[in-house]
């Protein structure tokens, strides 16, 4: 699902919905893929592609080095955007019917219907990530924190720094390219542990309990 967090922290490129696969063909724009014949849905490259109801959100190269966050029905009817930004992470989230985003300025939120927006985080921030109603995030020294969805319960979970990391199943992992190794800790802050350093490199996914990761030592998915 394009929801995951492991998908969204490595571009999402690819997303699912109902056994219909939408994936980004680059300069080609979003493609699905239905049985065995693909239809082109938009022209333009996509990440972070997400499915919500019968929309996809994504994002696209803008003018000026912006990046726009746009939606598209999922038979290609009405495209729109949603909203123009200037950021270097490549990535935003759909909860709730809102979309969050970060940005210079912090992390916003934005209501889907009303396009009411609002600041909600004005750290500086350097990735984030949302999983069951928490937004988890890192700011400009690599140090990771906690909130609730709507900006408060600000909690410190690690004063160390974080190069990449990804929620899952009740734990943060994150990879320290001053240690190269992947460690964990506790989505509350607590049982910081290494989880192997077999990891050498901050491109990882996790998924069904596995762990994939680019190994730059012999430069292929281990």
């Amino acid at each position: 699902k394009g929801d995951v967090n492991g998908n969204l922290s490595n571009l999402g490129l690819v997303t699912e919905s109902d056994g219909v696969v939408f994936y980004n063909k680059y300069e080609n724009g979003i493609v699905k893929v239905k049985g065995n014949k693909e239809y082109q849905i938009t022209n333009e490259t996509a990440y972070s592609m997400q499915v919500v109801d019968d929309y996809i959100y994504y994002l696209t190269k803008g003018e000026s080095n912006k990046l726009l966050i746009k939606k598209v029905k999922t038979n290609g009817d009405k495209l729109s955007t949603e909203k123009e930004t200037q950021t270097s992470i490549s990535k935003f989230f759909v909860v709730d019917n809102a979309i969050y985003y970060a940005n210079q300025s912090g992390i916003s939120k934005i209501m889907c219907d009303t396009k009411e927006e609002n600041l909600i985080c004005q750290d500086k921030v350097e990735d984030f990530a949302i999983d069951n109603n928490t937004i988890y995030y890192t700011d400009d020294f690599g140090y990771l924190y906690s909130m609730n969805l709507g900006g408060t319960d600000k909690k410190t979970l690690l004063n160390d720094e974080i190069t990449e990391f990804q929620v899952y199943d009740g734990w943060i992992y994150y990879y320290k390219q001053s240690e190269n190794y992947l460690s964990k800790i506790n989505i509350d802050g607590s049982e910081n542990d290494t989880v192997t350093d077999k990891v050498n490199s901050y491109i990882f996914n996790i998924y069904k309990g596995k762990i994939y990761f680019y190994d730059s030592e012999k430069s292929n998915i281990s």
